[in-house]
């Protein structure tokens, strides 16, 4: 998973994904890179922890299918504690149909899944460029 051409980013980035599959190496991934990274499996939990630590998370990694409360919940209660936060979607349905209806709202990217640790990287450093 190491990539030596990493460039290291200092962040902090909230992790949300119902699947510990994807949440472990997910994790690493940013580790890697360098961003501080906090976990969360489910909507409610990741509210709980970014209510916590508004002021260190500077962007949410936050998966679209969940059971209990989805991405689209999720992401409207996130704005509602801090409107700026920068939120990049992750799912693995269609690309369009979600980027629709998040239109105007404060998504700065979607992140098709599965994706590598190369694509991770490229959309971190596009959110963290903003």
């Amino acid at each position: 998973m190491k990539n030596k051409d990493a460039k290291i980013y200092q962040g902090c980035v909230l992790l949300v994904d119902d699947d510990e599959m994807i949440r472990k190496p997910v994790k690493q991934m940013l580790e890697v890179i360098g961003m501080k990274t906090f976990t969360a499996s489910s909507g409610k939990e990741a509210l709980r922890i970014f209510k916590d630590n508004t002021d260190t998370i500077d962007c949410v990694l936050l998966d679209y299918v969940m059971p209990d409360m989805n991405g689209k919940e999720t992401f409207r209660k996130l704005c509602k504690i801090h409107p700026e936060i920068k939120v990049l979607i992750s799912s693995g349905n269609d690309q369009e149909e979600i980027q629709e209806q998040f239109k105007g709202k404060n998504i700065v990217g979607f992140l098709p899944k599965p994706y590598s640790f190369n694509n991770l990287q490229m959309k971190i450093k596009e959110v963290f460029e903003r």
